[in-house]
């Protein structure tokens, strides 16, 4: 229903599934008390140890699939006491993983477990859990897919690499596969995430940028603008442009809480309220001050002059997958939550607001996705289109705002004519065939 934009019968739904929910706990907690009261009868019994070892597990599958990990964990720890195997080994049954490789010969796959452990030749018997496949070829693009497998699942992934002369340079390509959307936090804080609940989505491939798209970057595409254009696609906050000075002589003047950031051509800026800041190059900062009808103009450019063929916004399934990987976790670096530094977020500027400005493209480590995209979180939101109505929407927090905006399930719908301070682009493209 979600999906479907009918977010009315979507929310009556989940209403009717939380007191299912509720009543479902109602009844497994009476059915463990009421054997867990037999066994003090009888505690040879082990049909009844057997049925609170099956009312203990199924708790602890919703738990998984729901990413209430805690109540898990404890799930697990009591069916250790009740259990004698069977209903372990049904939780932990293992998978099978097969890869069909559509590419030259001596192209190698390797299936990685989060431990750092490799795996032989497919197809893989594995536990379940989260893994990754990387690709390597000396013709074709490497490429890295995070999967996330179930309990006795047969799981066939087909992979068509592209060549590498086919992928622009700073580009990534996104194999097709699934992936987590939405949020595992409901009530007020799904409210606040203005999304879904999580559920598995399936995208085809595409090709995405590593960066977001950068001041250097939207400079080039003015300078091959006619004047008329160029002055209407130079970005700007309350109609104030952040660039001036023209092709050759760009000047940045970037309004901040305590004074302009000023970029002078060919020389670095610098922030002068952040205590030992380095002279950085200006020209690699997220470009700001656009609005999404000028994103769509500057990707045709990319398309159109066979910079990249296909070029476009991402819609927020393609964004949230290549953000996310296949776990759906919150944040890029699948910590539960996200501390100073992790990100160009309020938090790492001790919520000082002299010191806030976006940072070159790919300063934060800690932010880059399982696909290997920087900056996922925060620095600047990044534009999406909805899947449902082609509406414009922001992903990914920014520079003053705080870690829960920067989650990688919140979703902020923005007017198609917005022009902000603190929201980029990061665009998608067509996978080459």
């Amino acid at each position: 229903a979600y999906d479907a934009a009918d977010d009315k019968t979507g929310k009556q739904k989940w209403v009717d599934y939380e007191k299912r929910a509720a009543e479902l706990d109602r009844v497994w907690g009476q059915a463990e008390l009421a054997y867990e009261s037999a066994l003090l009868l009888d505690s040879s019994r082990r049909d009844v140890r057997d049925r609170i070892a099956s009312v203990l597990a199924d708790r602890a599958q919703l738990a998984r699939r729901d990413q209430r990990e805690d109540s898990a964990k404890e799930l697990y720890a009591r069916l250790a006491v009740y259990d004698d195997g069977t209903h372990r080994a049904r939780l932990e049954a293992p998978a099978t993983v097969d890869v069909i490789l559509e590419a030259p010969a001596d192209t190698r796959v390797e299936l990685r477990a989060s431990t750092g452990k490799s795996f032989g030749a497919p197809p893989w018997r594995v536990p379940p859990g989260a893994y990754q496949l990387a690709l390597t070829s000396p013709t074709h693009v490497d490429a890295t897919l995070p999967l996330l497998v179930e309990p006795g699942e047969q799981r066939r992934v087909v992979l068509h690499p592209p060549r590498r002369a086919d992928v622009p340079k700073d580009w990534i390509w996104i194999p097709a596969g699934r992936g987590l959307f939405g949020t595992a936090d409901l009530g007020d804080e799904g409210d606040f995430m203005q999304t879904a609940p999580l559920h598995a989505i399936d995208t085809d491939a595409f090709l995405i940028q590593r960066h977001e798209t950068t001041f250097g970057e939207w400079i080039e595409y003015l300078d091959a603008l006619a004047p008329a254009e160029r002055t209407a696609r130079t970005p700007a906050v309350n109609n104030v442009p952040l660039l001036a000075g023209g092709p050759g002589a760009w000047r940045l003047r970037f309004p901040l809480p305590a004074g302009e950031l000023v970029g002078e051509p060919g020389q670095p800026a610098r922030y002068a309220a952040r205590p030992g800041s380095a002279p950085f190059d200006w020209t690699k900062l997220p470009v700001v001050g656009i609005a999404p009808s000028d994103a769509i103009a500057y990707a045709d450019w990319l398309a159109t002059t066979k910079r990249v063929t296909g070029a476009r916004l991402c819609d927020e399934f393609e964004w949230e997958r290549a953000a996310r990987g296949a776990d759906g976790r919150r944040f890029p670096h699948g910590a539960a939550v996200l501390a100073a530094g992790d990100a160009n977020v309020d938090l790492t500027w001790a919520n000082d607001p002299a010191r806030y400005g976006p940072d070159p493209v790919g300063s934060y480590p800690r932010s880059a996705s399982p696909f290997g995209l920087l900056d996922t979180a925060g620095n600047v939101f990044e534009m999406a289109k909805s899947r449902i109505n082609a509406s414009p929407l922001a992903k990914g927090g920014a520079f003053k705002f705080p870690p829960s905006a920067a989650r990688l399930d919140y979703r902020e719908a923005t007017d198609d004519k917005l022009r902000n301070e603190a929201v980029g682009v990061r665009l998608c493209a067509n996978a080459p065939r």
